[in-house]
């Protein structure tokens, strides 16, 4: 197998040119070294990988039982089934409401926590 494109010269000639345009231009790097390895840097005050375990699990364990039941549902409701197919996805609310107005829908957070909280209990996932 030959070698991966990082490591050819065509490739680190590209990277010294960029980084020297970097250099001149001021311009925050979006990567780190962190362990010998370049990283993206984290804008975020508090990362998810800073939860504790048992809450990372937990969420992780809800997104998979929604994307499991969404797809056995027979929705007859398209706001429904884009609202749940979204947040099985982990999008969040706000997010969910404002593609629902772009898309020309009415739409209210509450709204959407209902649907939500609909499924929730339907499936069995929160009670």
């Amino acid at each position: 197998m030959g070698r991966k494109f990082w490591q050819t010269k065509a490739f680190k000639k590209l990277a010294r040119v960029w980084e020297e345009i970097l250099a001149k231009d001021q311009t925050t790097n979006a990567e780190k070294l962190v362990n010998g390895r370049l990283v993206l840097r984290q804008g975020a005050t508090n990362c998810y990988r800073q939860a504790n375990e048992v809450a990372r699990e937990n969420k992780l364990r809800y997104y998979e039982l929604l994307g499991a039941n969404f797809h056995r549902e027979e929705f007859t409701d398209d706001v429904e089934a884009f609202v749940m197919e979204q947040r099985a996805h982990g999008i969040k609310i706000q997010r969910i409401c404002l593609e629902l107005k772009a898309m020309g829908e009415r739409c209210h957070r509450e709204t959407v926590r209902g649907i939500i909280r609909k499924y929730e209990l339907k499936w069995g996932i929160k009670r």
